[in-house]
């Protein structure tokens, strides 16, 4: 669970880790070549360089020994709960036959393992070749968005800048730039959001792509998204000055999101407005706006809960299922997360 209340206090690097030598070079080196590179470039380096980056030489990341712990590996309820939920969305498109589960940011699968039979499933990765063909049935995205790669930038002069990524005596450094990209000053003008003067802030054009993609395969079915993210207001608001960039590694948060490179993961928060609006322009309509503990309640969690306690083997398994239970509706933390259901030629749920 990568959660971090907004007036927590950070906590410093668990140590003065440069991080993965040879990605360091590499990420160095296209400096060199190059010049400052984007965030969202280093970012994606960092996260899912193939055979470097932190996704990318593990599975475990997600998990109790691991960085962080995400809900389907938490307890398998929720992924019992969340499976309801599909199949109940199976009903409402006609029960077909080819209905499919293709599931972002998989990880090890677990969540899926709680999924009907005769059910398809298609994990993809951020470092896989994402697949172009029509599928009817589910999209699911559990903490996917808030680990693609961001843009930062930095109210200046009633404008914005960038802030790119440098280097400074073989490390790296931030540096102001001109914006690589229109779509910066166009994610915050069209919605008239002015950032003050040195407020810092995310732009995620990358959850823009990826919802057009959606819109382009899927044929009809729902998108069923959570991760943790508000709505602009709170987002750009004065209590975030600083942004939502954060670095997690061995169960701690930390704002050294330049360090440590390939060792610990990096997220910044969901803007719940800017994902509707781009889900709008990729042809997909918003079915609810919940929160995740409204979410798993509406969805029978309290029934899963009664069939796994009359289950449980002993009281170590009861206690880890109602500690798990806990968790996962606690509003300041997981039962906070966002819940958005899309869809394309789709029922209601409340029909």
């Amino acid at each position: 669970m990568r959660v971090e209340p907004v007036r927590s206090p950070l906590t410093a690097p668990l140590a003065d880790d440069p991080g993965e030598p040879r990605l360091l070079e590499a990420i160095l080196a296209e400096i060199d070549e190059r010049g400052p590179i984007t965030f969202a470039r280093f970012m994606e380096r960092a996260l899912y360089e193939p055979g470097l980056g932190y996704y990318a030489t593990s599975r475990e990341r997600t998990t109790r020994s691991g960085d962080f712990l995400t809900a389907p590996e938490l307890h398998p309820i929720f992924g019992q709960t969340i499976a309801r939920q599909i199949e109940g969305m199976r009903g409402r498109l006609g029960n077909p036959i080819d209905f499919m589960v293709r599931e972002y940011g998989a990880g090890r699968g677990t969540l899926s393992r709680g999924l009907p039979a005769g059910i398809g499933y298609e994990p993809i990765e951020f470092d896989q070749p994402r697949p172009a063909r029509k599928i009817t049935g589910v999209v699911l995205a559990n903490e996917f968005l808030d680990a693609l790669p961001v843009h930062r930038v930095v109210g200046r002069d009633g404008g914005l800048r960038e802030l790119r990524v440098g280097r400074s005596e073989g490390r790296l450094t931030e540096v102001e730039a001109e914006p690589s990209d229109p779509r910066l000053a166009e994610w915050f003008d069209h919605r008239r959001i002015r950032l003050a003067e040195g407020q810092r802030a995310e732009v995620n054009l990358a959850m823009l792509d990826w919802l057009r993609d959606i819109g382009r395969d899927l044929e009809r079915g729902y998108v069923l998204i959570f991760d943790y993210g508000l709505p602009a207001t709170e987002l750009y608001g004065p209590e975030r000055a600083t942004g939502t960039v954060r670095a997690f590694r061995g169960q701690h948060v930390s704002s050294d999101v330049l360090g440590a490179v390939g060792h610990q993961d990096i997220t910044a928060h969901v803007d719940l407005d800017a994902l509707e609006g781009g889900a709008r322009r990729a042809g997909l309509e918003l079915i609810q706006r919940t929160h995740q503990a409204q979410f798993l309640l509406a969805n029978g969690l309290d029934e899963v809960y009664r069939t796994l306690r009359d289950a449980a083997a002993d009281w170590e398994s009861a206690l880890s299922l109602r500690a798990a239970v806990a968790r996962l509706l606690d509003p300041r933390g997981m039962g906070g997360f966002a819940v958005e259901i899309l869809g394309r030629d789709a029922p209601s749920l409340n029909s």
